[in-house]
């Protein structure tokens, strides 16, 4: 209760003393003593002979500037993706017992805009302003006075400078919480590193030259990886036939494994296009009864996706494969047939 706040005690016969505890801003304000003087009569019991006031003393509460220490050291920090990054908030000492803490921690590039991540309240609850990263941010409260940040799963789009807001709140007069201070931290600067460009696109032809009545033709798409995938990798193939004035999409399966036909792919040449997956990096694409027209460069585009707690899936590499020329020849041709078996041709980056 408020009068708690307030002891007295007699020092010595004529000198009392009132010891506020805890003092506040709400505490402001003029403080006197009334003196009164009483006897004590056999007849009358305690009456009063008199009374009299002291003298006013103001008291002031007045916050010191610097009151409220916050670690001003900036920070660099470099990370590889999937990687996890703590960064500092301190609140330096000593903690008045009267006040409690919030914190809201920024993030944004040097030269734009800074958004709010999340607040912490003065009674420890956390408020995320992205629903999509809560499960990536938490707050390591080892002590009173450490808000540092911890952010799981480092992702390109996560670069960008970093800093808390930490403010003071003390109770007034009516037990109301008002702010008192505030005082921002040093920046951390943190840097995503980019993934090296470990996705290989191969493609391989099971003939360069071949008769319309000798078999079907094979297109095989082999991908190969600098370091193993996992079951957060996902991959997307394309087929394209090349053109004069370009190329021309012949079939793709995305990376959530839905097919498409693409424009160079008429209504005769579907009916003879089969799609089929030999192995977890091959991918085949066959053109049954080939015929004269479809003689021609082909090429095949691979795709690297990753999926992200923050961001769903995203594309973290891609990359051509050489062109491969096949020759349909007439059934009736008397020319001799050259068999080039798996004509494999290794990977460009995409353009």
């Amino acid at each position: 209760m408020q009068k708690s706040k307030f002891h007295s005690e007699r020092v010595s016969n004529d000198l009392f003393w009132l010891r506020i505890l805890s003092v506040n801003h709400g505490d402001r304000g003029r403080y006197y003593c009334l003196i009164e003087e009483w006897l004590w009569s056999a007849d009358h019991g305690w009456y009063k002979l008199g009374k009299k006031e002291s003298g006013k003393t103001r008291l002031e509460f007045k916050i010191s500037e610097n009151k409220l220490h916050v670690e001003k050291r900036n920070h660099s920090i470099s990370a590889s993706e999937d990687e996890d990054v703590t960064m500092s908030c301190l609140l330096q000492g000593p903690f008045p017992p009267a006040s409690l803490f919030s914190a809201i921690w920024f993030h944004g590039l040097e030269h734009s805009g800074m958004k709010t991540l999340l607040k912490v309240h003065t009674r420890g609850m956390v408020e995320h302003t992205e629903a999509g990263m809560v499960e990536r941010l938490s707050l390591r409260r080892p002590s009173l006075g450490d808000f540092s940040l911890t952010l799981r799963s480092v992702e390109l789009g996560d670069a960008g400078v970093y800093y808390c807001q930490v403010q003071e709140w003390q109770q007034d007069g009516s037990g109301a919480w008002v702010q008192r201070a505030s005082e921002l931290s040093g920046y951390t600067y943190l840097t995503a590193l980019l993934p090296a460009m470990d996705l290989q696109v191969h493609i391989a032809a099971s003939a360069a030259v071949l008769k319309e009545d000798q078999g079907d033709l094979h297109l095989d798409c082999n991908l190969t990886l600098g370091s193993p995938g996992n079951s957060s990798t996902a991959f997307s193939v394309t087929w394209w036939r090349l053109t004069e004035g370009g190329k021309e999409e012949l079939f793709s399966v995305n990376h959530s494994s839905v097919f498409q036909y693409g424009s160079a792919a008429t209504s005769s040449v579907r009916n003879r296009l089969r799609f089929e997956r030999p192995g977890e990096l091959q991918y085949r694409l066959t053109l049954l009864r080939p015929e004269a027209s479809d003689s021609g460069d082909y090429r095949c585009h691979g795709e690297m996706w990753v999926l992200s707690p923050g961001r769903g899936w995203y594309e973290r590499s891609k990359r051509d494969s050489g062109k491969v020329t096949v020759q349909i020849l007439p059934a009736g041709n008397q020319s001799a047939t050259k068999c080039f078996p798996n004509l494999s041709l290794a990977s460009s980056p995409a353009g």
